[in-house]
């Protein structure tokens, strides 16, 4: 072998190694890549399968988390809206309620404060004569052999009808002092015995009455005089109401006169239509009126009725007066059995022509004295000797008949 073959076998077996050499290290780097792509593969499907299971519970937090989710949201929103629903009714039933508390509190509140009102007895005690035995401090009274309690079921009213002094009515009425109480009428509602008593009180009786003396310096004294005075004697119209309320208050051993109702004598007819006028039964014979015959008042003819004049000249209460008062109060308290709010409707209707201290609370308690009962109805008179004292006609009360009156309305006979 030369030299030459020797070089040329050396050479190719050095080119040899390093293709096998070369092929080792292809085969290495490619093992290499494998596992790197193997283990990249693995760890992307195992972050995969970690992804997929997080949002396969995501999923199932939005799968099962989305679809329980869009359960759980549904229920969830459907028991907020039922929450709220069932708030709301709670808070209409609440709001209802307090509602229905507080009309029946201030009902409550208004009638006791009314009756506290209307029938107190605390601020002056009742007063009696010296033929009266009292008992016990008042507890119950001897009196003609017969034991008295006091009725604390009966509420009073003082109506007064306002005239004007001028009797031509062409002088113009600016004050009380030119106008004179032309009836007198205490109405003694008996809730207790369902009887309505309804006492004359004629206006010449001598009574203490209060007036504003210059003497004094305008300070109220009292002194006896015809109780008509007590109105044209007061420094206004309301006062004039409120001193002939005492006057009777004193008169009537004091007993409770805390509320009065007077209406101007002009605004009769309005009242009379207002209830469609009043069916009345004439007590005698006089002008156009015939004794016992029925007579429809409206308008004008009121007037007519109630101008008569007893024909008794020493009768302490005018039979004209007595009959419609009475046939008046009969059908007003018939209405009020049917329509509570009547009273209040009717009077409203000549406010402009009336004068009264009754109040909401006074208002309401009488409504309850009248609603869906029925009353009989008495009508009395203070028995009185009447003269004439210097062209003025002055009366004075016959006691032991007027006590007969004050017990029967006033108390209850108990033996």
């Amino acid at each position: 072998m030369t030299e030459n073959e020797e070089k040329v076998l050396s050479t190719d077996a050095e080119l040899l190694h390093e293709q096998k050499v070369a092929a080792a290290k292809e085969r290495r780097k490619i093992r290499k890549e494998q596992e790197e792509v193997f283990t990249g593969t693995y760890l992307n499907r195992s972050e995969h399968n970690h992804d997929h299971s997080h949002s396969h519970s995501s999923h199932g937090s939005h799968g099962s988390h989305s679809h329980s989710s869009s359960r759980h949201h549904h229920r969830h929103h459907s028991s907020r809206k039922k929450k709220r629903k069932k708030r709301i009714i709670i808070g209409v039933i609440c709001c209802v309620a307090a509602l229905i508390l507080g009309v029946i509190g201030s009902f409550f509140y208004l009638y006791f404060t009314g009756k506290s009102e209307l029938n107190d007895t605390h601020s002056s005690p009742i007063t009696y004569p010296d033929n009266m035995e009292i008992v016990k401090s008042g507890e119950y009274l001897l009196y003609n052999g017969g034991k008295y309690v006091y009725n604390n079921d009966v509420t009073s009213i003082l109506f007064m009808g306002i005239d004007n002094i001028d009797s031509d009515g062409k002088k113009p009425v600016v004050s009380n002092a030119q106008e004179q109480t032309d009836v007198i009428y205490l109405l003694s509602v008996d809730s207790s015995n369902n009887r309505i008593t309804v006492t004359n009180i004629p206006t010449s009786i001598m009574a203490d009455v209060k007036f504003y003396s210059q003497s004094t310096g305008g300070l109220m004294e009292s002194q006896r005089m015809p109780l008509s005075k007590a109105y044209t004697n007061s420094d206004d119209r309301d006062s004039g109401c409120f001193n002939t309320a005492d006057a009777v208050h004193k008169l009537f051993c004091n007993i409770p006169v805390n509320s009065y109702y007077a209406i101007k004598m002009a605004g009769l007819a309005t009242l009379n239509d207002s209830i469609g006028g009043i069916d009345v039964v004439a007590p005698e014979t006089s002008g156009d009126f015939t004794q016992g015959q029925t007579y429809h008042l409206e308008g004008e003819s009121v007037y007519s009725f109630l101008e008569n004049k007893p024909a008794d000249v020493n009768m302490s209460n005018n039979p004209w007066y007595d009959e419609y008062v009475t046939e008046f109060i009969n059908k007003t308290a018939d209405e009020t059995i049917h329509s509570p709010l009547f009273p209040a409707k009717l009077f409203k209707k000549v406010s402009s022509y009336s004068l009264t201290n009754i109040n909401l609370s006074r208002a309401v308690y009488l409504d309850t004295l009248f609603f869906n009962k029925s009353y009989s109805i008495t009508t009395k008179s203070v028995p009185v000797n009447t003269k004439n004292v210097s062209g003025e006609l002055q009366s004075e009360i016959r006691e032991k008949e007027f006590y007969d009156i004050f017990l029967d309305t006033f108390y209850n006979r108990v033996e």
